[in-house]
């Protein structure tokens, strides 16, 4: 049966430790694509908060980017394409070695936040013996088997679910707002930076997916 895991991994040890050190207000995120080639895995992110010129100085000597460049910018938020290192390869290379998908993944200063699906609880186990051969290791935050389908015709998927909708009954978006971010994290077993993505993964999506939205319109 298949699990979901929630992984923290140390930013020192994996993506971007240098860069994001020196630029501590950042915060990155893969954004997920279908990717034949092993020399581009997981090849775009988002970059928003902080010195993002500073981020960008940052990046162009930080030795786990082997090449990147800016491929568009918006207000507040860089989107980059990636080339990552050896190291890095081989360490995002041992989860999809062990059939696993890569869900979310976030990083700041300190920790990256990564959520994977695997078809069972050995290839997690696998997992941990790769990332430690590579001298990195990760802290499990959060195990469990899902429960409940992804949601096909709005593209949710079931954790995004479960968080959008505890905020709505817990309140999160009424005016006074009657639950924060903390106590939704509590319920539900995770980080409060973790809710706060998942929850604006879900709007996100929600939108593309309900919403006609014309290019052309100011």
């Amino acid at each position: 049966m298949s699990v979901i895991a929630e992984l923290r991994i140390r930013t020192s040890e994996f993506a971007l430790g240098q860069t994001l050190e020196a630029t501590p207000d950042v915060r990155v995120e893969f954004e997920r694509v279908v990717t034949h080639s092993q020399e581009w895995i997981m090849p775009f992110l988002w970059v928003s908060g902080g010195d993002l010129d500073a981020f960008e100085q940052e990046i162009a000597r930080d030795p786990t980017v082997a090449e990147s460049r800016i491929a568009d910018r918006f207000d507040g938020v860089y989107f980059y394409q990636i080339r990552w290192s050896e190291d890095i390869l081989a360490l995002i290379n041992g989860i999809f070695d062990q059939s696993g998908v890569l869900i979310e993944a976030a990083g700041s200063a300190k920790y990256w936040d990564v959520m994977v699906q695997f078809n069972d609880k050995r290839s997690l186990g696998e997992l941990e013996s790769s990332f430690n051969e590579g001298a990195s290791a990760f802290t499990l935050e959060r195990l469990y088997t899902p429960d409940k389908p992804r949601q096909m015709e709005f593209n949710l998927t079931a954790a995004q679910q479960d968080a959008l909708v505890l905020a709505i009954e817990r309140g999160f978006f009424d005016i006074p707002r009657t639950a924060t971010l903390e106590e939704l994290a509590s319920e539900l077993g995770i980080t409060s930076t973790a809710v706060s993505e998942r929850l604006r993964r879900a709007i996100v999506t929600l939108g593309r997916n309900t919403l006609t939205i014309d290019d052309n319109l100011d």
